[in-house]
């Protein structure tokens, strides 16, 4: 079902390494990880994060641990700590 189901639904897929994904320019709202952003390299994707975000938006990461990994709040320049 996968292979058919993005050009099916009017959707764009493109399958890459987040930190090695080429975006062509494009820009977004939002960059969401669900429980996987452990597999991106914390410096290099704040860094894409932050090329293909939009300003004032957000990237929102979330997995089952009570606090990040150390480095990747303060590895965005726009990253904001919340208690």
């Amino acid at each position: 079902m996968w292979p058919t189901w993005p050009g099916r639904s009017g959707f764009e897929v493109d399958v890459a390494k987040f930190e090695d994904w080429n975006p062509t320019g494009r820009t977004f709202d939002a960059v969401v990880s669900g429980q996987s952003w452990h597999w991106v390299g914390p410096v290099a994707g704040a860094a894409k994060a932050t090329e293909v975000l939009r300003p004032a938006d957000r990237l929102a990461v979330f997995w089952n641990v009570f606090q990040p990994s150390p480095g990747i709040a303060e590895s965005s320049p726009r990253s904001t700590a919340e208690s």
